[in-house]
């Protein structure tokens, strides 16, 4: 077939197979912006034929909305020097059907030719599917941060609900360990109190994972006894200690307050995460917590705590990675 044919003639076969296997639509321009090519994946798009769109201006597809814009652009870029020029990225518009319904479409344009001799060819594609996988998949994106929203509000106001029967268990058991217990009752209610204290922990993590989530955490300030405070959250983890027969102690300068003002619950949470790792990788030797305290200039006091063991340490090349994720 390519032999009996001329270039010209075969160049236009070529053309004529392309405009009927294209997916998208593709609608050429005349430079009076009339429509001289339609070929029939725009048919199926614009639900004209192309009897009925050939020689008509290009504002039969366009919305009036936009039509002002459209043609300045056009215009615009008409008045470009070169011969062969695209209009930037493919972009989105709007489309007019046949029926006068709407539609979205990706789009882009290109422009051969100068003068009289000027075509504009578009090639277009209907996203409204896209627009809806789009929305629905914001809808689901929305839905799931409500409900994830909801449990972290339902698990912080619930914190208090939570924390409290918990601690009474704690509390019971260590009551119960002061009374007279054979060996295996008191085994087993060491095993139900330290059980009790690394599940309140875990409680308390989570909790306050949900309450930072909500943005409702919240310090509570309240007088203590630091003293007291100290050697309850060595009492949480005395029972790992003995085991590896580490001694646990504290320091407080001479110039802390023996009371002071602030929230109990988190600085006992923090020391007692601190103490479990430090009794998790010491084998032997010491735990020691120390505590100093500066007035400042507002009368109130800054507290340092510190928690040294004798452990392995860490490593100056893993220090940095100390308060990443995990």
């Amino acid at each position: 077939m390519a032999d009996s044919l001329t270039y010209s003639e075969l160049t236009e076969v070529q053309t004529r197979a392309i405009l009927l296997i294209a997916e998208d639509a593709i609608v050429s321009v005349n430079s009076h912006h009339e429509i001289i090519l339609f070929n029939e994946s725009a048919e199926k798009l614009f639900g004209y034929s192309c009897e009925e769109v050939i020689g008509q201006q290009l504002d039969l597809l366009i919305p009036a909305s936009i039509r002002s814009h459209h043609s300045e652009y056009l215009t615009k870029f008409e008045k470009s020097g070169d011969r062969a020029r695209t209009m930037g990225e493919r972009g989105e518009i709007s489309g007019q059907r046949k029926d006068g319904s709407l539609f979205p479409m990706e789009a882009s344009i290109c422009a051969i030719g100068e003068g009289e001799d000027q075509v504009f060819t578009a090639i277009a594609r209907d996203v409204s599917q896209r627009h809806a996988q789009n929305k629905a998949l914001e809808m689901a994106k929305e839905a799931a941060e409500s409900a994830d929203y909801a449990k972290s509000m339902f698990l912080a106001n619930m914190s208090h609900e939570i924390r409290t029967p918990l601690n009474a268990v704690v509390g019971m058991t260590s009551l119960l360990l002061d009374t007279k217990l054979s060996d295996d009752q008191k085994d087993c209610a060491e095993t139900i109190r330290s059980s009790s204290e690394a599940l309140l922990s875990i409680i308390n993590d989570i909790l306050d994972y949900s309450k930072i989530e909500v943005g409702k955490l919240e310090l509570e300030y309240y007088s203590f006894d630091l003293r007291n405070c100290i050697e309850e959250s060595l009492d949480l983890v005395s029972s790992i200690a003995a085991e590896k027969q580490l001694n646990l102690a504290y320091i407080i300068d001479d110039d802390v307050p023996a009371v002071i003002v602030s929230d109990i619950t988190r600085l006992r949470q923090i020391l007692v995460n601190l103490l479990s790792n430090a009794t998790k990788f010491t084998q032997r030797g010491e735990v020691l917590v120390t505590v100093q305290a500066q007035m400042t200039s507002s009368n109130q006091y800054r507290f340092q705590f510190s928690v040294s063991d004798t452990g392995i340490g860490i490593p100056e090349d893993r220090i940095q990675e100390l308060f990443t994720s995990f």
